[in-house]
């Protein structure tokens, strides 16, 4: 090959080489790909247990979320009621594992098709994540849009943001899913006592009528002995419906018990299970919305096999530190099982 001939493929070769640099580097909406790879909050990566505080605040609502000096995080809008660990736990992972991988848009007109616009501004989709540690430093801040499947090679997908600071927004490596929703990091579930473990139900209302129902250890289903209109008698469907009362009990709010003035009329629910738990529900709809109180005892018929009286205390120190000094608001359906009238047994649900 003439040398003349070599130099000329090579300069074809590099000139072909830079071309296809240009194009890799060229992203869609005018970005860039290949950011390098790098943290989206490199302090968080290195420093999630210094997080003490997390906010996400946007038009549609806000949520802070606080970690005591225990390691406890709770929900000072709801009166400091604890956080579900688990979503808090989450939250922080995916947010440290964030990775910046292509540099879209800097035009603030195309910003609202990422959620990227400003928090607060009407109608914006976006939310401003804020972690601190606890002496107020920041270990991470953006505003964070919607999430993508748009990353090849990424099965996790991906996450628009954009640094409060800049115009610019990111496509991040991973899936960071927040809601400006309190009632999404709480675990909502109240109370689980499945139906065949009940022994008994006292329903007391105020007027002094009381609905019993009741059953010996290996019947299939409650009885109820008195509360039922004169003649009738309950209706299966009913019952059974009425036996589910405690099974998988979620609530849909929650406030300090002071917050909620029960009246004097309140309904009395009382339900005791084959091992000796006891739980007692103060039930009152208080401008117009059902509320309970819930508190959690060992009745007098407990067992006294060790192993069964331990798992049952275990139970109720467990319902009753998750309860005590707190009202919890239920949606009417549940309200309505939990509350009877002697009418309403003797028609199917």
């Amino acid at each position: 090959m003439q040398p003349r001939t070599f130099f000329g493929l090579l300069l074809v070769t590099l000139l072909a080489i830079v071309a296809a640099a240009v194009v890799l580097a060229t992203g869609r909406d005018g970005g860039h790909a290949g950011a390098g790879g790098e943290p989206a909050f490199p302090r968080l990566q290195s420093a999630a247990a210094e997080a003490a505080e997390i906010a996400i605040a946007g038009v549609a609502g806000e949520v802070l979320l606080r970690r005591g000096a225990e390691g406890t995080w709770t929900l000072p809008g709801k009166g400091g009621f604890p956080a579900d660990p688990r979503q808090v736990r989450q939250l922080l992972l995916d947010a440290g594992k964030l990775r910046l991988a292509e540099l879209k848009t800097d035009n603030p007109a195309r910003l609202h098709r990422l959620w990227l616009d400003d928090p607060d501004k009407p109608g914006a989709q976006s939310l401003r994540l804020t972690i601190a540690a606890a002496d107020g430093s920041l270990l991470a801040d953006a505003v964070v849009g919607r999430t993508t499947n748009d990353l090849v090679a990424q099965q996790e997908g991906g996450t628009y943001l954009r640094y409060p600071e800049e115009a610019r927004a990111w496509l991040a490596a991973g899936r960071l899913s927040l809601s400006p929703d309190p009632m999404d990091y709480l675990d909502r579930g109240l109370v689980d006592l499945p139906a065949d473990t009940i022994r008994r139900v006292v329903v007391t209302r105020a007027d002094g009528s009381v609905i019993l129902a009741e059953r010996a250890r290996g019947e299939p289903a409650l009885a109820v002995r008195t509360g039922l209109p004169e003649g009738q008698a309950a209706d299966p469907k009913a019952l059974a419906n009425f036996a589910n009362l405690l099974d998988g009990l979620v609530f849909a709010d929650v406030a300090p018990a002071e917050a909620v003035a029960f009246p004097a009329e309140a309904i009395n629910v009382t339900v005791t299970s084959f091992d000796g738990i006891e739980l007692r529900l103060e039930l009152a709809v208080v401008d117009q919305v059902p509320w309970a109180r819930l508190t959690a005892v060992l009745g007098e018929d407990h067992g006294t096999d060790p192993e069964r009286l331990k798992g049952t205390q275990d139970f109720i120190d467990a319902v009753a530190g998750r309860t005590a000094g707190w009202a919890f608001r239920l949606a009417p359906a549940a309200f309505q099982r939990l509350a009877p009238t002697g009418e309403s047994l003797t028609r199917a649900p």
